[in-house]
């Protein structure tokens, strides 16, 4: 049976009205069932299992065990925590210095007001993983507390999504211990398998994996879950690019920046893409775009296109940005891909292996696509090994 179900949501006081009905689609729109629940705040959770119950019944879905048990084991939850939860999520995605710090305070306001707030817990090992992986925080630190958190969210309930979502990541970029970062990540998408960070996050995994097909199927899950998140479309466009469907993937990054027109790391993306796929022209364009308020960035490129054309411009960006590592100006994956760029495969390996001595959470993105150029080389494939990535020695 294909079905829609559409809702809506209105909340008066400590009281929550939800309307939902679920639609029949084919062959022609008819509705199947329509329910009114109302509920105190404190029971959104219970109301929300109740709700997709009976969608479920109606829609004559089979539930798994785990499901089931999920769907059962909603308890009350405080109304004013859960606020403050909620709160804390927009600045959680925000992945800016200060919208993790504010996003922390709300989470941590979420568990003054009830400790036992599991979805809190896990917003706070959020905050604490992206602190990690940008390397604001230090990592044996950032980690600490990101696995105290995570740990203290399964105490609490063992069946939410959310929190083995979290452990999977924290398995992935803090361990690198893939086998067991696949296994959380999967147990996150059986409890439920509508969760968009999941779907996202696992996605990024099985691209650092060499498994981009597999890849794009959940990062499209994730889109059509969350489809105005622009960092979904973000990483929509790197797997497009993993999978070589280059035009796709500049569709893609675009799209992110219609959504968030400062988000950088979709314009430093697509200049990749473009020089991938050949267009060096287009690819140097966003480049001076990017940096035509960074002084000594646009000095080293223009001097560098001057001297050696494309190569030399991305060899004068990647010689600056080496000078400026451990200033918090450059990022050492960044360095390397900007040698690649220029040619200079032995020194992009220095700085991979400079990055597997410092343990930096990115060098997991190694096993994607841009980093090709290096598969046949021996030190390459030697660091794939300590990393227990894929080998697969490509010309």
């Amino acid at each position: 049976m294909d079905c829609v179900v559409e809702g809506s949501v209105q909340q008066a006081g400590d009281r929550v009205r939800i309307q939902v009905r679920l639609i029949d689609a084919l062959p022609e729109e008819q509705n199947l069932w329509g329910q009114t629940y109302e509920r105190a705040m404190s029971d959104v959770l219970v109301m929300y299992s109740e709700i997709a119950r009976a969608i479920a019944d109606k829609a004559q879905i089979n539930l798994t065990a785990d499901e089931l048990t999920r769907l059962t084991s909603a308890s009350q939850v405080n109304p004013e925590s859960y606020d403050a939860y909620l709160k804390g999520l927009p600045h959680l995605i925000k992945t800016t210095p200060e919208g993790l710090k504010i996003a922390l305070q709300y989470f941590e306001l979420a568990l003054e007001l009830d400790p036992n707030n599991a979805l809190a817990h896990v917003g706070a090992a959020d905050v604490w993983t992206l602190r990690h992986n940008t390397q604001w925080q230090p990592h044996q630190e950032a980690m600490r507390l990101c696995k105290a958190a995570i740990d203290k969210a399964l105490e609490i309930d063992n069946t939410l999504a959310e929190a083995h979502s979290s452990l999977a990541a924290y398995r992935c970029w803090a361990e690198w211990d893939w086998e067991n970062a696949e296994k959380e990540f999967q147990q996150a998408l059986r409890l439920n398998p509508n969760l968009a960070d999941a779907h996202h996050a696992y996605s990024i995994f099985l691209s650092c994996q060499g498994r981009p097909e597999e890849a794009l199927s959940h990062m499209e899950l994730a889109l059509e879950l969350d489809p105005l998140n622009p960092y979904s479309y973000h990483f929509y466009g790197q797997v497009l690019t993993d999978n070589r469907r280059y035009d796709d993937a500049i569709t893609a990054f675009r799209t992110a920046l219609e959504i968030a027109p400062n988000l950088g790391m979709a314009r430093g993306s697509m200049a990749l893409t473009l020089y991938l796929n050949g267009k060096h022209d287009e690819a140097l364009a966003i480049l001076r775009k990017m940096y035509a308020d960074d002084a000594e960035r646009t000095k080293a490129l223009e001097n560098g296109f001057k001297k050696a054309g494309h190569k030399g411009a991305h060899r004068a960006l990647a010689d600056l940005e080496a000078e400026w590592y451990g200033k918090g100006k450059s990022n050492i994956l960044g360095i390397s891909l900007r040698y690649i760029d220029a040619g200079e495969y032995d020194l992009a390996i220095d700085w991979l292996e400079k990055a597997y001595e410092d343990h930096h959470p990115h060098l997991p993105f190694m096993g994607r696509s841009l980093w090709d150029p290096l598969r046949s080389y021996p030190r390459f494939q030697d660091l794939l090994r300590k990393m227990n990535l894929p080998v697969d020695e490509k010309e």
